[in-house]
């Protein structure tokens, strides 16, 4: 009776552990939006662009990072050491933000091996980690308590400040917890870094703005495995085509029939090419030769002078499956930009431009980043192993015009919960019907769990009266029974089903899926 009692209570606690620590999705809750823009760091100079967070109260910037699962910060020892003022402020903007340990009250380090995430990022050798949890506070009324991130000392790297929104994200993840957001879905408008056309961006937890969309997504999997490197946003580049001013249209593939694999990530603004097609760019653009004649300092591989603007009009990207977007001139080229002399970005050189074109000198594959989703509406959903693309609205619109469509599915359903909103800041709408809250949830299942629990221990006083009037009487042996076969069928609403190509449907208006395994498309890919 007591091995019983023993086994029944293990049950009882199993059941809770596995009840708190699954992030189930809360439909109850509206989805999240939080804005892309320009945030002054706490020097009071320093800018950089991305979701405004603060971290143990000191204001960052954050970009976005779908390579990394978790967040990390740059060390504010770093760039203490910078020298002047201007360099500090020039080290914090270039590093996009940076976290003193010391200046925070409540930062608590994780011992070694017992920090709380499901996936520990690689990182390069040399680096100093300090992991820990600290509270954050997005767009002032967000608060998630016990908030992971990775604090970095590495005076090599310009730029490790970013949000973590990989496949294993503990930034949804904390949210989730948070009840911040209803479910881990992403629907992201990056807006413009442009000196003539600039724009605000936003991102939508568990669900996508409607208004921004133009068209028709275009499918894609998640992780399709053309690369070796983390990218969970995988494709295949098709075709990259550069325009002139005098309508000539070049590309820069280095073979027509290949394809190239490619990653998209925002965590960086520009185009990162491999070095053959950054050789076939630079040769279509007339880029010089260092040093210049005049005497002025060396050209990078962005900057130009004013004569070659001329050759650099427009730039088309084309997808494996059809997807295809035009940058425009305003995106692709500006003034040479940097850090001025107080350390702020700004224009540096206005006798060069700045093209959002560079050659990868980490990756030996092309990155698409801010500039590429400047002109693209892209949705995320790691559930249903499954991202999406499709033409954004460019211009400002009305806040009042904003459509957000809610893509959160409750547990035990197949289908989005129908939630509209119209507001450009945290959404606000009324709880669906016959839903539980968390605390009632918990309610149900201990209540739950501890009838079994009376249940099981009446069926055992009855089992024991039972076998003993069963031992005192004569029984001819039972008839042996023969077993039922049944075929089990799975439930339609535990997974969306498989389209013919092998992806999952988003749940949006019209799709176009975009298919193909890396073994159906292994004879048209090269690495350039």
């Amino acid at each position: 009776m007591a091995r019983v009692l023993r086994r029944l209570l293990g049950v009882v606690g199993l059941s809770l552990a596995v009840y708190w620590g699954v992030e189930a999705n809360n439909c109850s809750v509206a989805p999240l939006i939080l804005a892309l823009e320009n945030n002054t760091l706490p020097d009071g100079i320093a800018l950089n662009r991305g979701v405004a967070c603060s971290l143990g109260g000191q204001v960052q910037g954050f970009r976005l990072n779908f390579a990394r699962n978790n967040s990390g910060i740059r060390n504010a020892r770093d760039c203490e050491g910078a020298g002047s003022p201007a360099n500090v402020s020039r080290c914090i903007g270039a590093s996009g933000g940076v976290f003193s340990i010391p200046n925070s009250t409540t930062f608590s380090a994780a011992p070694n091996g017992a920090w709380n995430v499901t996936n520990i990022d690689p990182f390069p050798n040399g680096a100093h980690i300090i992991r820990g949890y600290d509270t954050a506070t997005f767009a002032g009324h967000v608060r998630v308590p016990n908030f992971p991130f990775e604090v970095w000392s590495d005076v090599k790297s310009a730029n490790r400040s970013s949000l973590g929104m990989g496949i294993s994200s503990s930034v949804l993840k904390s949210l989730l917890n948070a009840d911040a957001i209803p479910s881990p879905e992403m629907g992201l408008f990056l807006g413009s870094r442009s000196m003539s056309s600039p724009l605000d961006g936003e991102i939508v937890f568990g669900g996508y703005n409607e208004a921004r969309v133009n068209g028709s997504f275009y499918e894609f999997p998640i992780n399709a495995g053309y690369l070796r490197d983390p990218c969970p946003l995988q494709v295949l580049l098709k075709d990259v085509v550069v325009s002139s001013a005098n309508g000539t249209r070049t590309s820069i593939m280095p073979d027509p029939g290949a394809r190239v694999p490619a990653c998209i990530n925002p965590v960086e603004n520009a185009f990162q090419f491999t070095r053959k097609m950054y050789g076939a760019w630079a040769t279509l653009t007339q880029h010089p030769v260092n040093p210049p004649l005049d005497g002025s300092k060396n050209f990078s591989d962005q900057t130009f002078p004013l004569e070659s603007e001329r050759h650099m009009s427009e730039l088309t990207i084309t997808l494996e499956g059809g997807y295809e977007v035009v940058i425009p001139h305003y995106e692709l080229v500006n003034f040479e930009r940097g850090n001025n002399a107080q350390g702020l970005y700004d224009v540096v050189n206005t006798s060069r431009v700045m093209a959002a074109v560079t050659v990868g000198d980490i990756f030996d594959f092309p990155l698409l980043g801010g500039v590429f989703l400047s002109q693209s509406y892209l949705r995320v959903d790691y559930a249903k192993k499954v991202f999406g693309l499709a033409h954004a609205v460019q211009g400002p619109i009305d806040p009042l015009a904003g459509k957000i469509v809610s893509t959160c599915v409750q547990p035990n359903t197949s289908a989005p919960q129908p939630s509209n909103t119209t507001s450009t800041s945290k959404s606000t709408s009324k709880p669906v019907p016959n839903e539980l809250s968390g605390g009632a949830i918990a309610g149900t299942v201990v209540g739950s769990v501890f009838g079994a629990l009376l249940l099981s221990l009446l069926g055992i006083i009855l089992w024991r009266k039972h076998r003993k009037q069963n031992f005192l009487q004569t029984a001819s042996p039972p008839e042996r029974q023969q077993p039922q076969m049944r075929r089990m069928q799975q439930s339609p609403a535990e997974l969306p089903s498989p389209t013919s190509e092998g992806t999952m449907a988003l749940p949006v208006r019209e799709s176009i899926v975009v298919g193909g395994t890396p073994e159906e498309v292994k004879n048209h890919v090269i690495y350039a």
